[in-house]
C-alpha cells in the first residue's frame, strides 16, 4: 500500500512536469531521510518524497501544487498535498498589494486526517533595500480522528471496545507585520535579514509569534535561519530552523535541515523536531529567458537564476533590478554577444533592467514588461521555489 502512495506521488510529480505545462513552470522533487516527530509526538526516523510544481500564468502571479509521503521507521505513514497560490499587484515602485493563499488534505495511518484554508492579504510598502508589510491572516480546519470508546457489555460481562470517528472544524485569524532587508554585493552574493510578529487566535487560545531570520544566498551554497518565540498564557515556548543547501548540479543540490516547532493548535497536533539531510531535482524554469543564449558557457549552478541579454558592440553591461536594491551588478561577455549574469536569487516576483554602456537602459527580447514608474520599461522577472524540508 505504501508502494502504491510513493508510485502516485512520483506520477504527479512527473505529470506536472510534462510540456503541457506552461513555459514557465518550474517543478521539483526532494528526498530527505532523518528523524522527525509524528502526529501523536513520537520522534523516529522517517524519509519523506516531496513533488512540487510551481507555474506562472501571468507574471504577477505564481500557481503552485505540491505533495508529501512520509514513512516513519515503525511502518505507519502520512500522506498529503494541495494547491497554493501567490499574488502580487504593484501599486508603485514602491508599494504592493500581496495575497498569499493554500488548502490542503492530509491523511495518517493513525486514523487521524485534516484538511486545511489559509489566506494571507497585506500591503508591501519599500524603501531602498527594506521592505515592510502589514497584513490579516485567516484560517480553518477540518479534522477527523478515530477513537476507541466502551461498547456493550459482552456474554462474559467485559466490555467490548468500539470505535467512533470524531469530527471538529476550527477557524483561526490574526494579523501580523514584519520588515525584511536585502543586501547585495558585485559579486553576486545577497543577505536577507527580517524580522515577524504575528498574532493568531484559534478558537479561545491566544498567542503571538515573534522571529527572526537570515540568509546568506552566494554561488552555490544558500545558507538560512529563523529564531523565534512563542508567548500564550501560561506558556512561553522557543522554535527556529537552519538550512544549508549545495548545488550539485545544475538541477541537483544537496540539502541538510533541522529545527523545531511549536505545536499547531488549528488542527491540534504537538510540537516537535526534525533533522533531515536528502537530495533536491529540479527541472524547468522559473523566470523568462532571452532569446539568445550565452554560447560557450555551461548551465548555472542549481538554485541559480540566469539574466541574459544581446548587445554585440556593448563595452560595458550591468543588472539592476529589485532584487539588488537596484545597484548595479557587471554582466559577462559570451562569445556570440550575448551578455548575462548568474545570481541566487530569493523566490519572489522582481523587476530588472540591463544597462548598456552606463548610459542606455534595455530588457531582454521576448521578456514580460512593466512600467518603471518613470516613464520607460523593466522585464518582469519571476523566481518560485517551493521546498519543504520538514517532515511531519
Amino acid at each position: 500500500m505504501q508502494a502504491t502512495r510513493v508510485v502516485l506521488v512520483v506520477l504527479l510529480y512527473g505529470a506536472l512536469s510534462s510540456p503541457l505545462m506552461s513555459q514557465q513552470a518550474q517543478g521539483s522533487v526532494s528526498v530527505v531521510g532523518g528523524s522527525a516527530t509524528d502526529i501523536r509526538g513520537i520522534t523516529s526516523r522517517a524519509v519523506t518524497v516531496n513533488p512540487a510544481v510551481a507555474f506562472t500564468p501571468d507574471p504577477r502571479i505564481v500557481l503552485g501544487l505540491d505533495a508529501t509521503a512520509t514513512r516513519f521507521d515503525n511502518q505507519q505513514w502520512s500522506l498529503g498535498g494541495g494547491p497554493s497560490l501567490a499574488a502580487r499587484l504593484p501599486l508603485s515602485r514602491f508599494a504592493a498589494v500581496t495575497l498569499d493563499a493554500d488548502a490542503g488534505y492530509t491523511n495518517t495511518s493513525y486514523q487521524f486526517s485534516y484538511s486545511t484554508a489559509s489566506a494571507l492579504p497585506a500591503l508591501e510598502l519599500s524603501a531602498g533595500p527594506i521592505t515592510g508589510y502589514v497584513g490579516a491572516r485567516g484560517q480553518l480546519a477540518a479534522v477527523t480522528s478515530t477513537v476507541a470508546a466502551p461498547g456493550d457489555p459482552g456474554l462474559l460481562g467485559a466490555p467490548s471496545v468500539a470505535t467512533r470517528s470524531v469530527s471538529a472544524s476550527r477557524t483561526a485569524a490574526g494579523a501580523l507585520f514584519g520588515a525584511n532587508a536585502r543586501l547585495a554585493s558585485d559579486d553576486g552574493e545577497t543577505m536577507i535579514v527580517g524580522v515577524r510578529q504575528e498574532a493568531m487566535g484559534v478558537d479561545s487560545i491566544h498567542y503571538t509569534d515573534r522571529s527572526a531570520s537570515a540568509s546568506v544566498l552566494k554561488g552555490i551554497v544558500a545558507i538560512g535561519g529563523t529564531i523565534g518565540v512563542r508567548s500564550e498564557p501560561g506558556a512561553r515556548t522557543t522554535f527556529g530552523s537552519a538550512l544549508v543547501s549545495i548545488a550539485v548540479t545544475s538541477a541537483t543540490a544537496l540539502q541538510l535541515s533541522g529545527g523545531a516547532y511549536p505545536s499547531d493548535h488549528l488542527i491540534g497536533t504537538p510540537a516537535g523536531h526534525y533533522l533531515n539531510v536528502g537530495l533536491s531535482l529540479r527541472t524547468g524554469r522559473a523566470s523568462p529567458r532571452a532569446v539568445d543564449e550565452p554560447h560557450g558557457v555551461g548551465a548555472p549552478p542549481a538554485g541559480m537564476t540566469r539574466l541574459a541579454i544581446r548587445a554585440e558592440f556593448a563595452a560595458r553591461v550591468e543588472v539592476l533590478g529589485d532584487f539588488t536594491n537596484w545597484h548595479p551588478i557587471a554582466a559577462r561577455r559570451a562569445t556570440n554577444g550575448v551578455w548575462f549574469v548568474d545570481l541566487r536569487i530569493p523566490p519572489g516576483q522582481y523587476r530588472y533592467s540591463f544597462r548598456v554602456n552606463g548610459a542606455t537602459w534595455a530588457i531582454p527580447e521576448g521578456a514580460a514588461q512593466a512600467d518603471d514608474d518613470f516613464g520607460g520599461k523593466s522585464a518582469w522577472l519571476i523566481v518560485s521555489d517551493t521546498p519543504r524540508t520538514t517532515a511531519r
